[in-house]
């Protein structure tokens, strides 16, 4: 019999051997593809891209309604090698490619298995919210995937090691999930009480070490909960707001949530559960009726997660769930698969190469519709905030002071971030960062009114620069104020 701590005793690069391996190999080539895929796409940024671009260039215990860490990472990249598409791109891929690796580690000390664990890397890859959402917007549930990835690790080999560092590195990394996405605060809390049910790994649960999971996790925490506590409002409001959409019908509220999250949960799970059944269809029977204290924690914890996100729902009258805020709970399911092999018994090699060959299929051709999408928008007559003409913009913002090296007074984000793409070496704030960094803007830029009438909050702001002259753009779509006529 096999010692359950013989796997997590075993060093770090042995346990990494999963990575050398065909799945492993096409795994990183997706990324890979994915990036050049983007790169392909142009300067144009999706709404979180140009967020991302602007608040980049800060560093703070907060910044709105979305946790810090993903901006502390683009932070990072940003000021490591520039703020440019390639930049805020090769982050997002390089933790999409470390989040599905350290899924296939955690799964790995679980099963002790390489192809449960290559099944489980493989799988995160077949989440909507991994090849379709993460490829066009999304940004810090990005981030909350590498925290999941990572916390189920460090959950996993504290559970089979029950030492006062793992269990000091489940606090850390729950605290950086947190961090990350505020509803990850909801997996430790389904993690405790799967433990706590399970006659397995209840010793687990009620060990001493807990404590120093918990003084670990809120010291983590502790200084952006300071930074909430000030900003409560700012922190949360948006996302309150838009669960709170209205119902229509006359069903109560608490139905229509259920009825929401049942139809996000069937969005967030159908493509994997299709592709592991075609793949494994015959020991499928044997794979369902096959259990253990792994599949058993795995399955507990996305469950329970779904259940106290409905309570939340019900506590805040919220009547909307969206896909994406289920995302970070469904990378549990791929491990759950997994360990129902491993609990199966089921050695498939050619169950395995079809799970990963008919998943690369597919997901590769979603970044080919992508691709193809946002090249021919033009084409389309596609029109918004992220296709006006922000290079010529910069082009002549530079030519007005002679220099990419200055500060820009943007009206909104969208063309702060935009202008900091084109122009990385400026300073680009808003009407509200502008007092907090201190900014004192050389160039003053807003969206041109058909009224012809210029904005009253570029008054004061022109004022204080001894801004005077004001120009428009070729294009007429912007207009921009100066200390000197623009060539």
């Amino acid at each position: 019999m096999t010692d359950i701590s013989s796997q997590a005793e075993r060093p770090w690069h042995r346990r990494l051997d999963v990575t050398i391996s065909l799945p492993m190999a096409m795994l990183a080539s997706y990324f890979a593809l994915a990036l050049i895929a983007r790169l392909l796409r142009g300067n144009d940024l999706s709404a979180d891209e140009n967020q991302l671009a602007f608040l980049s260039q800060f560093m703070w215990l907060g910044y709105g309604n979305q946790p810090p860490f993903y901006n502390w990472l683009a932070w990072i990249s940003t000021h490591a090698f520039g703020t440019s598409i390639l930049s805020l791109s090769l982050l997002k891929d390089l933790l999409l490619f470390l989040s599905c690796l350290c899924l296939g580690v955690a799964t790995r000390v679980a099963t002790e298995r390489k192809e449960c664990a290559e099944l489980a890397a493989i799988g995160a890859v077949t989440l909507p919210a991994v090849f379709l959402l993460s490829q066009r917007d999304l940004t810090h549930t990005v981030g909350a995937f590498l925290a999941v990835a990572l916390f189920l690790l460090c959950l996993f080999s504290a559970l089979k090691r029950p030492t006062a560092l793992n269990y000091a590195l489940v606090g850390l990394t729950a605290g950086i999930g947190f961090l990350a996405k505020y509803n990850f605060a909801v997996l430790p809390i389904a993690a405790g009480i799967a433990l706590l049910l399970d006659k397995d790994w209840r010793a687990r649960a009620l060990d001493w070490r807990v404590a120093i999971t918990v003084v670990v996790g809120l010291a983590v925490v502790a200084p952006h909960l300071n930074w909430v506590h000030d900003n409560f409002g700012m922190a949360t409001g948006a996302t309150v707001e838009e669960m709170q959409e209205a119902a229509s019908g006359s069903l109560p509220k608490w139905l229509t949530a259920a009825a929401a999250l049942l139809l996000s949960v069937v969005k967030c799970s159908a493509i994997t559960l299709a592709l592991f059944a075609l793949a494994y269809r015959s020991q499928l029977a044997d794979i369902v009726r096959a259990e253990s204290k792994w599949t058993r924690l795995t399955g507990r914890m996305l469950l329970i997660s779904l259940l106290l996100v409905f309570v939340v729902l019900i506590a805040v009258d919220a009547t909307t769930v969206r896909p994406k805020w289920l995302a970070i709970y469904f990378l549990l399911l791929p491990v759950y698969l997994a360990c129902k092999v491993a609990a199966a018994n089921v050695r498939s090699e050619k169950a395995t190469r079809q799970f990963t060959l008919v998943s690369a299929g597919i997901v590769m051709s979603f970044l080919v519709v992508i691709l193809i999408g946002e090249l021919t928008e033009p084409l389309r007559g596609k029109d918004d905030d992220n296709s006006a003409p922000y290079a010529a913009l910069a082009s002549q913002a530079r030519a007005a002071v002679l220099t990419d090296a200055t500060v820009i007074l943007a009206e909104n984000v969208p063309l702060a971030g935009n202008l900091k793409i084109w122009l990385p070496n400026a300073l680009v704030v808003t009407p509200d960062t502008a007092a907090i960094v201190g900014a004192h803007p050389a160039i003053v830029v807003w969206q041109a009114d058909k009224s012809g009438e210029q904005p009253a909050w570029t008054t004061e702001w022109m004022e204080r620069s001894n801004l005077l002259d004001i120009h428009s753009t070729t294009d007429g779509n912007f207009r921009l104020a100066v200390r000197s006529s623009a060539p």
